[in-house]
């Protein structure tokens, strides 16, 4: 069975990645496994954003890890849409399966704070049950997997390599791949 993932919601029809209206445009297509990029605010707000800053949608060069909420509600992504706070993706896509990018500037703190936020949700069995985590630095994917038990993890880029080159190669016992993964 194949599996069709939205990355970042759909940016078609002018929405804007990773906001609201991408990702209910996504389902609108039939998409019921959402990814995003979830980043933390510098007061202790997942925000979902996949860049450092905000430049490229045309918003401040300041990292977000430095932006309150307050002033990251007030931005306006690209002249309309808004940045969306993990609090409201969960409130309007709890029916839909999740790929969570965790970004690695910050992400220690990132790590925690979720882990938190996970063990205190009502939904604690969909972010072990019917999510996946994508991480890009292993120290900070191991601290999640203690601190968060029973989740799932997508391999990270090396991992791919290796196992796409094993596989070339015609030596798949080398490619690394076990069902843990």
């Amino acid at each position: 069975m194949t599996t069709w993932i939205s990355h970042r919601g759909y940016c078609g029809e002018g929405e804007v990645e990773n906001t609201l209206g991408a990702f209910k445009q996504a389902v609108r297509y039939g998409f019921m496994h959402l990814e995003t990029d979830l980043r933390l605010s510098a007061d202790k707000k997942l925000i979902l954003v996949h860049d450092p800053h905000l430049k490229r949608l045309g918003g401040s060069k300041t990292p977000v890890y430095k932006s309150k909420s307050e002033q990251l509600k007030q931005v306006h992504l690209m002249g309309k849409s808004r940045i969306l706070f993990f609090d409201d993706f969960i409130e309007n896509f709890q029916n839909c399966v999740w790929t969570l990018d965790i970004k690695p500037e910050e992400g220690f703190e990132t790590v925690k704070y979720l882990a938190m936020f996970i063990q205190k949700s009502k939904i604690k069995t969909h972010f072990i049950e019917k999510t996946k985590y994508l991480f890009w630095n292993e120290a900070q994917q191991n601290l999640f997997a203690k601190l968060v038990p029973g989740v799932k993890f997508y391999a990270r880029e090396k991992q791919c390599w290796r196992a796409g080159l094993a596989i070339l190669l015609g030596l798949p016992s080398l490619s690394g791949i076990s069902k843990d993964l």
